[in-house]
């Protein structure tokens, strides 16, 4: 014990609550701090060797250094692994040094130290095992679980499998697999070759690429796979780990692609008509040989240039439009057929073509196919077969006009003896003279409808508006309605311009106006005219009371010379017709399902926007 009149210095007092705080928080907290622990053990040796001590105190305090700093130790050794080489260079230095003689090795302290030792470095090792067959067990049951077979080659043998590689080799479990050797899966000249490359990747230690090959299995099938492998140790030998992917399926599609894709390609280019595919900004992706033939373009001037290109001049703008509108709302369309359309060649020259379009979506977005096709020749054909007709009908309308005009003239001869050749009273010459008149505008009514069929055709060159053409009409037969009394009804929508000559719709109107006028039943009627858009067409409507069309007629009405009229020519409907149709429209007539009237119904295309009046 200390001497009562020795006071303990108050440094001393210090460190020695540093250190008991420190050593109580440590173990509180549990934690061990090799490198804090030596500075106190330091301190506390420091300490332990001054005079100034509670024997009792420090004692205690001593132990819980020491106990902490050994523990630590312990604990860092066993952690990192060093038990043997510290504790073999101890011992040896010991041996050297003569602080341990060789009697003491055996001594029962020292042997139970190399004892506590060896136990820790079994017990380190053990659990280390454990650990490893528990993260083997866990790796290995990855392995297994996996969606691709994994194999591992020793000598070109196999030592693993897992149950996809089972299964991708047809076999029964891995034990039918292991010890076998892989060129039992390959072809010869495969496993030749495989063998070279396999020693050189060993030898190098490389990572295998992915390639691709193709298994034989034992009932004699073949299965494409594709693979990647790497070079590994396994049991303390080089080995071959792959992974390997089942890729029959894929190849039968490729091929099956590839068959569609020659497949298309041969339709494409042996097909008789232009394919143009292009993009939505009407840029050219593909073509077909015909089209190099028709346009005169070789492949590679057409190629990402615009489709525009194989247009005329003035249908170029509206083509734009068209295939703008057209690429918002993709469906397939058809032209030509009622509207002519023309293509434009290499060297300026314009022919008449038809065009169907249909669109499908790749991953490079909305592509649209064009197919076009020259219909010069059947253009040439079906105007030989109109002239002919023309030329046929002629014949029919002169032996017809003979009769026509030998009637009014034998009256106008008739009357004409009469005022010649008898003395007739001036009132009566005048009457006679109303009647040859009369005769000489029948004749000249059927001549010039004569010339109407006869004149050549005229392509319209005006975009017109039929509300107006229909309004002005009214006005030429406002008289005629008037005597008549027939009341007139209109149902006018707004409708678009349609390309037309108006002098020759003009005609066709007042002339189913007339008509309706004369036809009509009784004093007071109405006549019901409509004006609508439907399905990209302008129709006009002719709506009268009164008698109905014998059905036996209504297919004969528009021919010429055919009359259900006392004293008609039967050439106004012909001619109505003719001048319809030279406007690229159609008429047809139908009487009304409850047989009180007649609908004459005459209908044009409207015409594509940008097309302006006048061209």
């Amino acid at each position: 014990m200390q001497p009562q009149n020795q006071k303990i210095q108050p440094y001393t007092i210090m460190f020695r609550k540093l250190a008991t705080r420190r050593v109580w928080k440590e173990l509180r907290k549990n934690k061990r701090f090799l490198f804090i622990d030596l500075a106190l053990f330091v301190t506390n040796s420091l300490l332990f060797l001054t005079d100034e001590k509670d024997m009792f105190l420090h004692l205690v305090f001593a132990l819980l250094i020491y106990g902490a700093f050994f523990w630590s130790l312990l604990a860092f050794v066993y952690r990192v692994g060093i038990w043997i080489p510290i504790a073999t260079i101890a011992m040896f230095l010991a041996v050297i040094q003569g602080t341990i003689s060789t009697a003491d090795l055996i001594d029962i302290p020292l042997l139970g130290f190399i004892l506590l030792m060896v136990f820790g470095i079994a017990r380190r090792r053990t659990s280390a095992e454990k650990s490893l067959r528990a993260s083997e067990k866990q790796y290995k049951r990855l392995v297994e679980l996996a969606f691709e077979s994994i194999i591992i080659l020793v000598d070109e043998k196999f030592v693993f499998g897992n149950a996809q590689a089972v299964k991708l080799f047809n076999a029964r479990c891995e034990a039918d697999l292991i010890g076998e050797s892989i060129g039992k899966y390959l072809h010869p000249a495969s496993f030749e070759g495989f063998r070279v490359w396999a020693n050189q990747v060993i030898n190098e230690a490389d990572e295998l690429p992915l390639f691709e090959e193709q298994f034989i299995r034992p009932d004699n099938t073949y299965v494409d796979v594709e693979a990647a492998g790497l070079v590994i140790t396994y049991q303390d030998q080089p080995a071959l780990l792959f992974v390997i992917r089942d890729i029959t399926e894929r190849k039968r599609t490729e091929k099956t692609l590839r068959e569609s894709n020659t497949r298309f390609q041969e339709l494409l280019e042996s097909a008789p008509d232009a394919i143009v595919v292009s993009d939505k900004n009407g840029l050219i992706t593909l073509i077909n040989a015909q089209t190099e033939d028709i346009f005169d373009y070789p492949r590679e001037e057409l190629i990402g240039k615009s489709v525009e290109l194989l247009l005329p001049d003035q249908m170029r703008h509206v083509h734009i439009q068209h295939r703008q509108s057209y690429v918002s709302y993709p469906k397939p369309y058809y032209l030509g057929v009622e509207k002519d359309l023309f293509g434009r060649r290499k060297d300026g020259s314009e022919f008449p073509i038809d065009v169907k379009s249909s669109s499908f979506f790749t991953e490079d977005g909305l592509r649209i196919t064009t197919i076009i096709r020259d219909v010069t020749e059947r253009k040439q054909a079906e105007e030989q077969v109109v002239r002919a007709a023309r030329l046929a009908a002629l014949g029919q309308m002169s032996t017809a006009l003979a009769h026509e005009l030998n009637n009014p003239l034998q009256i106008i001869k008739g009357y004409l003896d009469i005022v010649l050749d008898f003395p007739t009273e001036w009132e009566e010459i005048f009457d006679y003279l109303q009647i040859i008149r009369q005769q000489i505008d029948r004749m000249h009514e059927d001549a010039q409808g004569i010339l109407n069929y006869a004149r050549p055709i005229q392509k319209p060159s005006q975009s017109v508006n039929v509300t107006d053409l229909v309004c002005q009409v009214l006005g030429l037969a406002e008289k005629q309605l008037q005597q008549r009394g027939m009341q007139v009804v209109k149902e006018f929508e707004e409708v678009p311009l349609i390309l037309a000559a108006p002098d020759s719709l003009v005609q066709v109107f007042l002339n189913l106006v007339i008509n309706a006028i004369e036809s009509s039943a009784k004093s007071n009627s109405s006549l019901h005219i409509a004006l609508k858009s439907v399905d990209e067409q302008v129709v006009v409507s002719f709506t009268t009371e009164g008698p109905t069309i014998p059905d036996k007629d209504l297919p004969y009405i528009f021919d010429p010379f055919f009359t259900t009229k006392p004293g008609g020519s039967g050439l106004g409907l012909w001619i109505s017709r003719n001048l319809v149709e030279q406007n690229e429209g159609s008429i047809d007539a139908r009487n009304l399902a409850d047989g009180q009237g007649v609908i004459f119904s005459v209908s044009f295309p409207r015409a594509l926007e940008g097309v302006e009046v006048g061209m």
